[in-house]
C-alpha cells in the first residue's frame, strides 16, 4: 500500500510523502518507478501492490502477455465514506496489482 499517485489524490498530501512526477512527462526516476523497479525482482514470492487506478499504472505494472511474465490486475472499485459532512461516500477506483511467484528450481 504504497502512498497513491498524486493525480488519484485530488492533491492531498501525506506527512511523509513521495516524490511523483505523474504530471509531467519525466515520469522515471520518481518514487513509483524506483518502486515498480525494485518489485520486479521478486520472482518467487506474491507480489501485491494497492494503487486507485490510473493510467500510469499499466506502464508501471505491465499486464502478462504471451512470452513475458507480467501483473494482474484486480479492480477493487467500491464507496468508501467520507469526513467532509457535505458529502456521505464517493466512488474509490481502487486496483490490486499483483504477481504470483513461480516455483523454485
Amino acid at each position: 500500500d504504497p502512498p497513491y499517485l498524486h493525480a488519484t489524490r485530488k492533491g492531498e498530501r501525506y506527512r511523509c510523502d513521495a516524490d511523483d512526477q505523474t504530471n509531467t512527462m519525466f515520469e522515471a526516476g520518481d518514487f513509483h518507478d524506483r518502486l515498480a523497479m525494485a518489485l520486479e525482482r521478486f520472482r518467487h514470492s506474491m507480489v501485491v501492490v494497492s494503487y486507485y487506478a490510473h493510467e500510469r499504472l499499466l506502464r508501471l505494472y505491465p499486464k502478462s502477455v504471451p512470452g513475458r511474465e507480467g501483473w494482474t490486475h484486480v479492480d477493487c472499485s467500491t464507496h468508501k465514506a467520507l469526513s467532509n459532512a457535505s458529502r456521505s461516500e464517493a466512488d474509490a477506483k481502487e486496483v490490486l496489482i499483483v504477481r504470483k511467484g513461480g516455483a523454485r528450481g
